[in-house]
């Protein structure tokens, strides 16, 4: 089901997909079982099944990547390739492109381009985080300047909010 200018325009195998929005899933080749809904909701997908993108422009550079979940304004953004993240959240994981990560709250996770298996939980959790795994981050602005360390569990708010190192527990 195809409903907005340009959406599915370019899908030619793709089935069991939902488009609704303008270019919402306008590169789609043969991908199939995904649900976008917003303009520009997954814009550039080819070939990345299984996605379900809510809101203007979440996963819009999605072209591969597989089984994510982007809910909220520019949530998922550049994610191009990765597979297994779900980001509830305006900006939530806008420059991820690494896969396992959940991140809930606006910002949250925002800047995380490499990180793996992170959960950054709270607005602006997270948000500075760039290549750090294997982090948790719970409370409006844990983590939030922590960029690159791993092994991390930080609970509260503003929590670990200047670490940079790894495997501590605040």
């Amino acid at each position: 089901t195809f409903v907005g200018q340009f959406s599915g325009t370019n899908n030619t195998q793709g089935g069991h997909n939902t488009f609704l929005g303008s270019s919402a899933g306008s590169s789609n080749i043969d991908a199939s079982w995904n649900t976008f809904i917003g303009s520009f909701s997954g814009r550039n997908n080819t070939t990345g099944s299984k996605n379900s993108f809510l809101g203007k422009s979440a996963g819009e550079m999605n072209t591969i990547g597989t089984e994510n979940v982007f809910i909220g304004y520019n949530s998922g953004f550049s994610n191009r390739s990765s597979g297994g993240n779900t980001f509830v959240g305006a900006f939530s994981g806008s420059a991820n492109d690494s896969f396992a990560n959940t991140m809930v709250g606006s910002h949250a996770g925002e800047n995380n381009s490499s990180g793996n298996r992170n959960t950054f939980i709270g607005k602006d959790a997270g948000r500075s985080n760039r290549s750090g795994s294997n982090n948790i981050f719970v409370g409006e602005s844990a983590g939030s300047d922590h960029d690159g360390g791993s092994k991390n569990i930080f609970i509260g708010q503003k929590a670990g909010s200047k670490n940079a190192a790894s495997s501590n527990v605040f």
